[in-house]
């Protein structure tokens, strides 16, 4: 539980800076590498890979909800005080958090699983898992016309029932439809498919992000409705420099993290423990077809993040939609499962710290941008997953890939989000990313110790070589 919470409370702070679905991501890498190297080191080296790529792909559908406003019905200066406005901003965050963590953490045991799922299967549950999304918006967050005051019956965004002088416009919702979308999910794998581990884990997600995302926002918002609060920190200037939303989301990561690795150690008996009760990976695509799929992704991925193209965005803004050609290539590649559990994560987040750095605050010529925040982590992480996939076969046990995936993974976010940060370090002058930069820093640390003591010995194994514990 301690690690995982230190993986999802890395993952979920850095997270913060980039975006939703795409650095969300980061979480499931790092929590997923984190229990296969626990739980899941006698598995095989493909469906050790198969299974972090697919927490990551997962955990990135939540993305697309709005939280924001959700937040302010929580800690807005106008409705301090307002208990009303305060509990429904809190179910509103528990179903959110909710429905995020459900999808992912079923989908990360899919990966673990005994069951094996084919191409044409997860694309027939990713179409089916659209079509409820669009079904269940329309019922859930439907009607949504704010010039004519016309919003859903249950909206968990700010608008003028709480704050009659809100400047801000409502936000469009969509947790119903991914409600939906989760309970076709939870009931494919539960009912049909008879995956006990999946649905396990996705029940617990549901629980852990329902307790996850209030736990994180009751820390924000006590600050807001309780200003003395900085009396508890004897150096002011420190207790000034705090930024509570940055604690939010790491106490959102660390929280969840926890509660999905006690779900992991409860449910270890469900992981494939023997070599005989693992069917064997199927690797249906050939090289060039699951190379082409995943190019086909990257491009769609970066035009996503750094273009604007409508009928993309329309797509993509779904999120489901987005996870169906990494998903082909994890469940069918040889080598996609490795890809997408490394490069492809790292490479919008090094886009966007590219971006910030270079565009946004012109703080490194673009060259040294590009050779330092773009070229570099992601040959690092290419050049790990291939090292990985080749010289692990998928028929040996895996013990080696996880170490090495989390230490890889760990150092490359944090090295990012560092430079996102301007390296606050805390023998410098404070500001108000010192406190969390110190966190994520004993985070790593902690997260790159375990990696070394679960590593196979050294001195009697290969990487792709090895005896179990």
């Amino acid at each position: 539980m301690a690690l995982a919470a230190c993986a999802g409370g890395l993952a979920w702070g850095i997270r913060g800076q980039y975006g939703h679905e795409t650095g969300a991501m980061i979480a499931g890498v790092l929590v997923g590498f984190v229990l296969v190297l626990l739980h899941g080191r006698h598995l095989t080296a493909i469906q050790s890979a198969r299974s972090v790529a697919m927490f990551a792909l997962g955990v990135s559908i939540g993305g697309s909800m709005t939280y924001g406003q959700t937040l302010g019905l929580t800690q807005d200066g106008p409705l301090i005080g307002n208990n009303d406005a305060y509990r429904w901003g809190m179910l509103g965050l528990a179903i959110k958090g909710g429905v995020w963590i459900s999808i992912g953490a079923t989908m990360f045991g899919m990966g673990l699983s005994r069951k094996r799922y084919g191409v044409i299967e997860v694309t027939v549950l990713i179409v089916a898992m659209t079509c409820a999304l669009l079904v269940g918006t329309e019922l859930l967050n439907r009607p949504f016309d704010p010039e004519q005051r016309s919003l859903p019956q249950l909206y968990f965004s700010d608008h003028w029932h709480w704050e009659p002088d809100l400047s801000d416009k409502p936000r469009r919702e969509c947790w119903g439809g991914l409600c939906a979308a989760m309970a076709v999910f939870l009931a494919y794998v539960g009912l049909i498919k008879r995956d006990g581990l999946a649905w396990s884990l996705g029940c617990w997600g549901l629980l852990a992000g329902a307790i996850g995302f209030p736990a994180g926002q009751t820390i924000q918002s006590y600050t807001r409705w309780h200003p003395e609060w900085k009396n508890l920190i004897p150096v002011e200037s420190i207790a000034s420099q705090i930024n509570w939303h940055n604690m939010m989301e790491t106490a959102f990561g660390f929280v969840f993290g926890a509660i999905v690795g006690l779900a992991c150690w409860l449910s270890r008996k469900d992981i494939a423990q023997e070599e005989a009760t693992i069917e064997r990976p199927t690797v249906s695509l050939t090289v060039l077809v699951e190379m082409l799929l995943l190019a086909i992704h990257v491009r769609l991925l970066i035009a996503w993040n750094f273009q604007s193209i409508p009928w993309l965005d329309a797509v993509a803004d779904l999120a489901i939609p987005m996870t169906l050609l990494p998903l082909i290539v994890v469940v069918g590649g040889r080598f996609g499962p490795f890809l997408v559990s490394l490069p492809v994560v790292v490479l919008p987040i090094a886009g966007l710290t590219l971006k910030q750095l270079c565009f946004t605050e012109d703080t490194w010529p673009l060259l040294i941008g590009i050779d330092l925040y773009v070229a570099a982590p992601i040959l690092v992480a290419t050049s790990v997953a291939v090292f990985l996939a080749t010289q692990t076969r998928y028929q040996e046990k895996a013990a080696w890939f996880a170490p090495i995936g989390l230490v890889t993974s760990t150092w490359i976010f944090f090295f990012l989000n560092d430079a996102f940060f301007h390296s606050p370090w805390i023998w410098e002058p404070w500001t108000g990313r010192t406190a969390n930069g110190f966190i994520f820093s004993i985070f790593a640390i902690c997260l790159t110790i375990a990696a070394t003591w679960y590593a196979p010995d050294l001195s009697t194994e290969q990487p792709g070589k090895t005896t179990g514990n």
